[in-house]
């Protein structure tokens, strides 16, 4: 299912039986009510939707164990027969993510193998291709060797800025991740901060769409589980996103600058405390009188009588020795 903003109306496709139907908002109802038949071949393709052609174009997806590199063509609305090409370039496989910019199909990423095989080992691709819509042919822009953190599938579509000549995409990294990418060069960019989503789902979508007439990206997400529970949750950003690298402030510089002011401010006070410590006592030690040596005189020794006993007189003297301690810091 698809939404066509310029009819306001949602389109609801199947590939396999090439069957259409419209609902519109205005009468609440569909414009087909015939059921499918067949098992559906083209789970997890992305699709993208030309309304000066009314063209709606789809490319990968999964069933009956296999996964496809098939580029569908389809006119819902005029009759035309669908075309069907294989784009051999690109290996087989689902969750890719895709815009169309005037005659131009880009595509990024998805889940599969060479073999197209389920049961051959499937692998998350990390690449960005672009493809002519009149000669369908393939150019490889770039893939991706590291992709920023744990690996990931993105959500079915792009968004292209075409003042910034980027791509947005969400990613289910983190629970949910809206990154940028450029078809320059390989990388990701982060421009929002996780949602945390618990992604585990037995089918899981998402959808991202831009707004013009409120400036923001809306992002819808839904999660089907085993019981047939369907959980739908809806998002929003303001266009265009900042990068998340862009949003912190470079304060460890400011925090050492201060640091190191508050550390010299500590060591001149105690400079100017020891100083003044210093000089207090120099001038204490210059007011104290100065010890004067005793005028000892020679006296003559007397003369004992006989009979008498001699004396010894020990004369002590004591020496006042005074320390000082230095500091330094």
């Amino acid at each position: 299912m698809i939404y066509l903003p310029e009819s306001r109306s949602l389109l609801s496709y199947n590939l396999s039986e090439n069957l259409y139907s419209v609902f519109s908002f205005r009468d609440c109802k569909w414009s087909n009510n015939k059921l499918p038949e067949k098992e559906q071949a083209y789970w997890n393709n992305s699709v993208n939707y030309n309304p000066s052609e009314q063209l709606l174009v789809s490319f990968g997806g999964y069933g009956f164990y296999r996964y496809n590199n098939e580029l569908v063509k389809t006119y819902p609305f005029s009759g035309k027969p669908e075309e069907k090409t294989i784009l051999t370039e690109i290996s087989p496989r689902y969750g890719t993510a895709t815009t169309l910019v005037d005659n131009t199909l880009y595509i990024f990423g998805g889940r599969g193998n060479k073999a197209g095989r389920q049961e051959l080992f499937p692998k998350n691709f990390f690449d960005f291709y672009s493809v002519d819509m009149q000669t369908n042919q393939v150019t490889k822009l770039w893939e991706a060797t590291d992709n920023g953190g744990p690996e990931f599938i993105s959500g079915e579509n792009l968004i292209y800025d075409p003042v910034r000549d980027c791509f947005y995409l969400f990613s289910f990294q983190g629970g949910g991740t809206l990154l940028k990418i450029t078809s320059a060069k390989p990388g990701f960019v982060p421009v929002s901060l996780p949602i945390n989503e618990n992604v585990e789902a037995q089918f899981l979508y998402a959808n991202l769409h831009y707004s013009s007439g409120q400036n923001k990206l809306f992002l819808v997400m839904n999660r089907t589980h085993v019981n047939n529970e369907a959980i739908i949750t809806i998002y929003s950003l303001n266009y265009p996103p900042i990068p998340v690298a862009e949003l912190s402030q470079a304060r460890p510089e400011q925090r050492a600058t201060g640091s190191l002011f508050i550390k010299l401010m500590v060591l001149t006070l105690l400079f100017v405390l020891l100083t003044l410590w210093v000089a207090y006592r120099y001038k204490t030690r210059s007011k104290q009188p100065k010890a004067v040596a005793p005028n000892l005189k020679k006296e003559p020794l007397p003369v004992n009588e006989p009979g008498e006993k001699e004396s010894l007189f020990i004369i002590t003297s004591h020496v006042a020795v005074s320390a000082c301690w230095v500091v330094s810091v």
